[in-house]
């Protein structure tokens, strides 16, 4: 059931329901509610969530890109908006992106538990060592396979033309958001290649393989380009 309170002019709660449950708004038996919510108009509602999701889901590039997009709305409709609508809708779409945010970081961690398990299950079920690299694999974004993949390559046709002398690989990671390769037995031009690798690997976005910067993001060192960093 929804009461006046909930559904007060330009407040916070009422902009969650408009934006979270627009049918909410017929949900009561008051009909100064009911009137209220017709009057504050369903369009306006569809409207604004539309751009607020859109700003969550990360197609409108910040928070202000959005805002000048609601001014715009206000500007060029026949819609009720206010100003002090537009500012709770800010506030709302922000809280919005906090738990966006928090939910991946759960599910990122939720990954990297899976890939522990799985990891103690092969250790478990063998009578030798695993290194990191035959428990994990490859353990860094797509973007930079790129410069891992040419490295593998290298190494398979190494081992096939020196069957005495082979090349092992220990672990390929990001470690403060550059590009590792770990392995024993590589020559000096391999080595060099891996150093050059990982020195790129700092202007390399991790995730799309587009131009990216090295810096700290919430504690983290990663290398993104804007658009994921933004993300």
């Amino acid at each position: 059931m929804i009461n006046k309170k909930e559904l007060s002019e330009t407040s916070i709660s009422s902009i969650n329901l408009g934006i979270e449950k627009p049918d909410a708004y017929f949900l009561s038996d008051d009909d100064s509610v009911r009137l209220y919510a017709i009057n504050i108009g369903l369009n306006v509602i569809g409207t604004t969530r539309i751009i607020a999701d859109a700003a969550v889901k990360g197609d409108i590039k910040s928070l202000e890109e959005m805002t000048e997009l609601l001014y715009e709305l206000k500007t060029k409709s026949n819609y009720p908006i206010t100003a002090d609508m537009i500012n709770d809708i800010v506030k709302v779409v922000e809280n919005r992106i906090k738990i966006r945010d928090e939910n991946y970081k759960k599910e990122k961690n939720i990954d990297f538990i899976k890939k522990v398990r799985s990891a103690f299950k092969k250790i478990e079920k063998s009578n030798t060592p695993k290194d990191p690299f035959s428990l994990f694999g490859i353990e860094h974004g797509y973007g930079w396979y790129g410069l891992t993949m040419p490295i593998i390559e290298e190494i398979r046709i190494f081992n096939n033309t020196n069957p005495d002398n082979q090349i092992y690989i220990e672990q390929i990671k990001e470690k403060f958001g550059s590009l590792r390769i770990y392995v024993t037995g590589a020559p000096d031009y391999l080595d060099a290649m891996i150093k050059k690798a990982g020195f790129e690997s700092k202007h390399i976005c991790e995730i799309c393989g587009a131009r990216g910067k090295n810096e700290e993001i919430d504690g983290w060192y990663s290398t993104l380009c804007e658009e994921h960093k933004k993300a």
